[in-house]
Parts: structure tokens; C-alpha cells; sequence
């Protein structure tokens, strides 16, 4: 018997870095808020559909130039992925302030 397993890659980044980075694909400031100091965070960011609700939370973190890491920050990678600005997969996002 042979073990079965799947190889996956997973993508660690900063929170910082990565607020910079998508800040300037949106052409803003951007930053991740309400976070814990020194937490890191499990994201499977994925191109799909948004329903209103997630629709309502990636328009409120576009204008107000933050992300919640409490919540909506799934609908929001989701839209980051389907924009190209992330490519699908699995990201560690470390959030040291």
C-alpha cells in the first residue's frame, strides 16, 4: 500500500507587505485591522462568485482603505483573486504589529 498525499504550496507573507502590495494594485492606502499582535492567519484564496453580503464587505474595504481580519477578509482575497492581483492557493499572513 502506498500513501496517498497531495503536495501543496503554501505562500507566507507578511500582513504589512501584503497591504502594501495589494494598496498599490487598488491605487490606496490599505491596511489589515483587528488583528491580535503576532497572529497568523490560514487563508485558501480562490477565484468564485461573491454573494451581497460579501459584495457589501469587499466595497467597504475598497473605500475605506481597510480589511478586518475578524471577518470579510475571505470575500475580500477572493475578489484579490478573481482582479489577478493574488494567484490561487494557500497563504500563511503573519499580523505583528
Amino acid at each position: 500500500m502506498e500513501l496517498q498525499k497531495t503536495t501543496k504550496v503554501t505562500h507566507y507573507v507578511d500582513a504589512f507587505h501584503l497591504a502594501r502590495y495589494l494598496g498599490e494594485k487598488m491605487g490606496r492606502k490599505l491596511e489589515f485591522i483587528e488583528s491580535p499582535n503576532d497572529t497568523d492567519y490560514t487563508v485558501e484564496v480562490q477565484k468564485g462568485e461573491t454573494d451581497e453580503w460579501d459584495q457589501e464587505a469587499i466595497g467597504n474595504a475598497i473605500e475605506n482603505g481597510w480589511v478586518s481580519m475578524e471577518y470579510g477578509y475571505n470575500a475580500f482575497f477572493t475578489y484579490c483573486a478573481n482582479e489577478d492581483w493574488l494567484e490561487e492557493g494557500n497563504y500563511v499572513i503573519r499580523v505583528s504589529w
